[in-house]
């Protein structure tokens, strides 16, 4: 999933069916670029849903963050050296400091935009 929205309810959504995409056995990655990186603020709480399930997220390696955009929204301020150093934050050059959706789709991934 490509998270570029910062509407929390579509992330819900993506973490949920990111979640389940990866309990049934495939590889998921959650990409947070754009405006994404700002939900990272919104995901202080230890006692929300989404919080958690997010947690669960970094805790599985399954979250990317554009390094990019999380300069721009100072995204990092937000997340723990715990939660950093499980999350891949990828920059790419001739994508100008974003992700690029080559690399996983050459390795087989479907892009979902949200």
């Amino acid at each position: 999933f490509f998270i570029i929205n910062r509407e929390m309810g579509p992330f819900v959504l993506a973490m949920k069916n990111a979640r389940d995409l990866a309990r049934s056995g495939k590889e998921v990655v959650l990409v947070f670029e754009d405006k994404a990186t700002a939900l990272l603020f919104e995901l202080k709480d230890p006692s929300r849903l989404s919080t958690m399930l997010f947690n669960d997220l970094i805790k599985a390696r399954m979250v990317i963050i554009c390094r990019t955009c999380a300069m721009k929204t100072n995204a990092f301020f937000t997340l723990d050296q715990q939660k950093l150093d499980k999350i891949q934050v990828v920059g790419e050059p001739e994508m100008d400091g974003h992700v690029p959706m080559r690399e996983y789709i050459d390795r087989g991934f479907q892009i979902i935009v949200v």
